[in-house]
């Protein structure tokens, strides 16, 4: 049997989506499926939330679930692991942070506890690439971020980690497609603009300034909820850029 609290959780979280956001795909997978949720084992309920949207996702959405999130979580103080995306990277592949038989586990094993069924979409890729790998794990992070901001205990901290993590992401793109690794940060940019010139790099210099303590220690909770999102962006339209550049997996991405 679960644990009461969980199940509590449980409850409340996916009846605000059925209610609020019924296009969102809301599925759970792990001890939760398997009944085994304990508080004293410190179980957490391991699941994901994806969005009917393309890579770059709603804010204005998740500021929403955000919001839900942190609600149902005073009222059940539970441990959650939940990992939100979206349809386009879902089915793209390649930024979804899920190799092939992680995704062969989710389709076979993962409950949708309500919302369209998104998950049969899923492209899991088995990565070649560190970079690759850790540039698809840095969108999930970010994105993550943004979900639990609401309920996050450093909002500051969290602000901070996410515009570091915008700002250094054209490395990972650059040596993608060239193999160049570009350790200056100063370099990027000029960098990144080679290999996507229609991406706007204004964006990235104004979080890069915005980013330091003594820019954030003044801001307030929306103020940084407001940075956040714009961090998130940041790297959700670079790699969209890259995407359309670049639609074919090259060999240095991924195993075939």
């Amino acid at each position: 049997m679960v644990d009461e609290c969980y199940v509590r959780f449980m409850e409340a979280f996916s009846s605000r989506l059925r209610e609020e956001h019924p296009d969102v795909c809301f599925y759970v997978w792990g001890s939760y499926v398997k009944g085994t949720c304990r508080l004293e084992k410190g179980s957490d309920i391991d699941g994901g939330i994806i969005l009917d949207s393309g890579l770059i996702t709603p804010k204005g959405k998740i500021k929403c679930l955000s919001e839900i999130l942190s609600e149902c979580l005073d009222e059940s103080r539970v441990k959650v692991n939940f990992n939100l995306t979206d349809r386009e990277s879902a089915r793209e592949g390649r930024f979804l942070s899920y190799t092939t038989d992680y995704t062969d586990y989710l389709k076979s094993n993962g409950k949708i506890i309500c919302g369209p069924d998104f998950i049969s979409e899923m492209r899991g890729l088995d990565y070649k690439s560190g970079y690759l790998d850790t540039s698809a794990f840095n969108l999930r992070k970010v994105r993550n971020k943004l979900f639990t901001f609401y309920d996050s205990k450093d909002k500051q901290e969290e602000v901070r980690s996410i515009l570091s993590c915008a700002v250094k992401f054209p490395r990972k793109l650059i040596w993608l497609q060239t193999g160049e690794l570009v350790d200056k940060e100063e370099d990027l940019i000029k960098n990144i603009c080679r290999i996507i010139p229609s991406f706007n790099v204004a964006i990235l210099e104004e979080l890069n300034l915005k980013r330091e303590k003594s820019f954030l220690r003044y801001l307030n909770v929306e103020e940084y909820f407001s940075l956040a999102q714009k961090g998130t962006g940041a790297v959700e339209t670079m790699i969209q850029k890259y995407l359309r550049a670049f639609p074919e997996i090259s060999p240095r991405e991924c195993k075939f």
